[in-house]
């Protein structure tokens, strides 16, 4: 019995071992996308979404045309199944190693895993909007009034053709403290980069601004963004989340590095001061004691004559009407 489950074991093995997907088609673009076709041999079924791919050990993402693919003639509507990947994916062009591996079996228990090597040859890659992002690290401006920003440029540099420039696909919108001219002669406290401001690459995708103020000035907000990228502003790329600008508020650091906290408004100041000025300015007024006697004297005097008055009221008042027995 034991022999029997054994070699029904290992012709279910030797007969699954014939099913197999082949490479039909391939095609690979400049911007780091490639398409692939891969065609089933039989009957045995494969869901796409099991399938899994990777360029030089690197997992690639995208999307299948269908969800899972056999072979069934006369239909072939299911033998062939197509995976279009995102954007830089596959980046520097050239041959790259192609592994895919994918399960065969209409049973879960019985299904195996195989694998499929090729290779993927891409031309010499250019530039891809998929890879761009933009994000201010730090901003501040120095006791000594010298702006700083630092901020990170992902794909602002991808191939010496597909390469971005600082003068042409940058914009810096700045909110400073006091008035400052901006590169258009414009004298706001919200304008675009100061005249003579220095920006400049410092490491990879690092960059940085730097600029003095002629007088005493902070910016408080900073902006930048991407621009001359209309390309990249198709629906197309609605699905990968384009951060294409970023801003930050920003704070002022003392010599030592450490953060100055923001002062009060002076108007509130006034206003405190106003109320104490008020408040000493109202004394309190106390009466002194002999005019306090004098007010007590003159109220009993009041209440006796009035008292007099009533009383002499009342007895004419009883003699006229004099009541008879």
């Amino acid at each position: 019995m034991k022999r029997g489950l054994l070699v029904l074991l290992i012709f279910l093995i030797f007969i699954s071992s014939a099913y197999a997907l082949t490479l039909g088609s391939q095609t690979c673009k400049n911007n780091g996308e490639f398409t692939i076709t891969l065609e089933a041999e039989n009957k045995s079924l494969t869901y796409t979404d099991q399938i899994e791919i990777f360029i030089d050990g690197k997992k690639m993402e995208g999307t299948w045309d269908i969800n899972y693919m056999k072979r069934d003639p006369p239909d072939r509507g299911r033998q062939f199944a197509t995976f279009i990947s995102k954007e830089g994916q596959v980046l520097g062009g050239g041959k790259k190693i192609m592994t895919i591996n994918y399960p065969l079996g209409e049973n879960e228990y019985i299904k195996n895993t195989y694998e499929l090597q090729e290779i993927l040859d891409c031309p010499d890659y250019i530039f891809s909007c998929a890879l761009l992002n933009v994000e201010v690290n730090e901003c501040f401006t120095t006791e000594d009034n010298v702006f700083y920003s630092y901020f990170t440029l992902n794909g602002f540099k991808q191939s010496l053709v597909g390469e971005l420039s600082t003068e042409n696909n940058l914009n810096f919108i700045l909110n400073t403290e006091n008035p400052y001219e901006d590169i258009t002669n414009r004298i706001s406290t919200n304008g675009v980069i100061p005249k003579r401001a220095i920006v400049r690459q410092y490491e990879g995708d690092k960059y940085m601004i730097k600029y003095e103020f002629t007088g005493e000035n902070s910016v408080e907000r900073f902006r930048v963004g991407l621009t001359g990228i209309n390309q990249c502003l198709v629906t197309k790329y609605e699905d990968y989340n384009l951060v294409l600008d970023d801003i930050s508020e920003c704070t002022k650091k003392s010599s030592n590095g450490e953060i100055i906290p923001p002062i009060e408004k002076e108007e509130n100041v006034d206003e405190e001061i106003s109320n104490e000025v008020i408040e000493e300015e109202i004394p309190q007024i106390e009466e002194k004691p002999e005019l306090v006697e004098e007010k007590k004297n003159n109220d009993l005097a009041v209440a006796i004559i009035v008292v007099l008055i009533v009383g002499g009221g009342l007895y004419i008042l009883f003699k006229i009407i004099k009541p008879k027995f």
